[in-house]
């Protein structure tokens, strides 16, 4: 009975819609599906990575915390203080050398911080450099610049439609802030 199971089978469920696929394949579908809302696994005990868990998007949070726990590799050594405006030189060890970079961290008016590597300004999440430096000065939460609203839990978008009568009407996306 068992091998003629191709025969049988689909007459008990004929009535039930499964759109073409298998319970195997809505299962994985059901789990890619969630993989995006499930609650985030810390891997240190950082306030900045809970907080990261709080803020980002599945996706965005793994890539996170991919530098900060390599900014747990880095060393830091203040080059100079001026005021508010303290430059570091952040190293950690590239195969059998040490790289290091430039982090100015400011706090004249919030917290600032900025890297020669240029992580955030070309990829929007925080570098290992950054990372390791306010991790060192303790600093509780993720200051709200470094946050970018693409890359939140709760980012919205909205669709503009612009009504013409003329025949290229277009439709226009764009970021809805909160």
């Amino acid at each position: 009975m068992w091998d003629l199971r191709m025969h049988w089978v689909p007459a008990y469920f004929r009535d039930t819609f499964t759109a073409g696929m298998t319970s195997s394949a809505r299962s994985e579908s059901i789990n890619a599906f969630f993989d995006g809302f499930v609650k985030q696994i810390l891997k240190t005990k950082s306030t900045l990575e809970a907080d990261a868990a709080k803020c980002y998007t599945r996706k965005n949070f793994d890539l996170f915390q991919l530098q900060f726990l390599a900014s747990i590799d880095c060393w830091e050594d203040k080059e100079s203080e001026n005021g508010n405006v303290t430059k570091y030189k952040v190293r950690m060890r590239n195969e059998e050398e040490w790289k290091s970079y430039k982090v100015i961290y400011d706090v004249s008016e919030g917290v600032n911080a900025t890297c020669e590597c240029a992580m955030f300004e070309t990829a929007g999440i925080l570098c290992r450099h950054i990372l390791r430096i306010m991790d060192m000065r303790r600093l509780g939460s993720i200051p709200e610049r470094y946050l970018l609203n693409r890359w939140r839990i709760g980012a919205r978008y909205q669709v503009n439609s612009f009504a013409s009568t003329s025949i290229g009407d277009s439709d226009e996306v764009t970021s809805f802030e909160r």
